[in-house]
């Protein structure tokens, strides 16, 4: 079997990507609803802040026996790469993920990168794939799902009338789709509250800053490819700005996605996380009949919103290791 690149532009290969994905989902993650399309879809293409290069091996019938996808920075972390590997499952076992490494480092080292990261649910064959090729784990995530016929309408309110009780001082302020203009200086303040989640020195990655230029145009170029994003901000009633963030994304096929949700330092001990999650949910149940499970991700180490996502309502799923490694000269 021999590499070759994916093209995020035509059918046939998207459908193919597709397909990987929901095999993979069923054989991994069983308690997971299958993606639809617009969720995979997505990760082929390339944002303001970073491009992507998908690498494939097909088998005879033209399916996707393995894909390497590189999330390629092309900003301050330009020496780096997110990598995400897949091998369907009847056809693991024969050297595809390896082949696949191998040709994902050398795209790599053509381009100057000097570490790669790649992340999976936790196993045996996951941390001996890893030892083989040299990478050490440096980060330790814990996926949680919420899904929404887990808790009932009357319990989501409860959760939410009482999260607003401890912080009588801020107010919530939400929207779908980019940000609007008025919004805009006092919402990328807020995400910088992510600055400061944790992080492991061996990743090799450098937080930034965020520019509105690039999350305006983010956001544009999602909600074209059919994504719904909902974003509620907390607001300080005493001096108008934005304390905190939380955002979730919205896929086809009843599927959803966490994205950050973070409190600026001078805001926290408010409750503020769970208020903002909490009437996210509250939120989605009503404008979203359709949407069935959300997943949202935490550091290991990240206590205070693991306890948020519990308090949700959240119910832990697997660990999630992120391994990284250099690339040859």
């Amino acid at each position: 079997m021999t590499v070759d690149r994916l093209d995020p532009d035509a059918d046939r290969d998207v459908d193919a990507w597709v397909a990987l994905w929901q095999a993979i989902t069923e054989h991994d993650l069983p308690d997971d609803l299958p993606p639809g399309r617009t969720e995979p879809s997505w990760w082929l293409r390339a944002s303001p802040t970073h491009a992507v290069t998908t690498l494939v091996v097909r088998d005879d019938t033209g399916e996707l026996a393995g894909a390497v996808r590189l999330g390629l920075p092309t900003g301050e972390n330009s020496h780096m790469s997110w990598s995400n590997l897949y091998v369907r499952p009847d056809r693991r076992r024969r050297g595809i993920g390896r082949q696949l490494f191998e040709a994902a480092i050398a795209e790599l080292r053509s381009q100057g990168r000097r570490t790669v990261s790649f992340d999976a649910p936790d196993s045996t064959a996951g941390q001996a794939f890893a030892a083989a090729v040299g990478a050490v784990e440096t980060v330790h995530k814990v996926r949680y799902l919420y899904r929404f016929d887990r808790v009932d309408p009357a319990t989501r309110d409860a959760i939410a009338v009482s999260a607003a009780e401890p912080s009588p001082g801020y107010a919530l302020v939400r929207w779908i789709g980019p940000c609007p203009p008025e919004h805009l200086d006092a919402f990328v303040n807020a995400i910088t509250g992510m600055l400061d989640a944790p992080l492991v020195d061996a990743l090799d990655y450098v937080p930034t800053k965020p520019v509105a230029a690039e999350i305006r145009d983010d956001a544009v170029q999602i909600a074209e490819l059919g994504i719904r994003e909902y974003v509620i901000c907390a607001r300080s009633n005493s001096t108008g700005a934005f304390a905190g963030m939380t955002r979730v994304y919205v896929f086809s096929g009843g599927r959803g996605d966490q994205d950050d949700t973070t409190v600026l330092a001078a805001h926290r001990g408010h409750g503020l996380g769970l208020r903002m999650k909490s009437e996210m949910v509250r939120w989605l149940a009503e404008t979203e009949p359709d949407l069935v499970q959300i997943e949202t991700w935490n550091d290991a180490t990240n206590d205070p919103m693991i306890r948020v996502n519990v308090a949700l309502g959240c119910t832990r799923a697997e660990v999630w290791p992120t391994w990284t490694t250099g690339v040859p000269a």
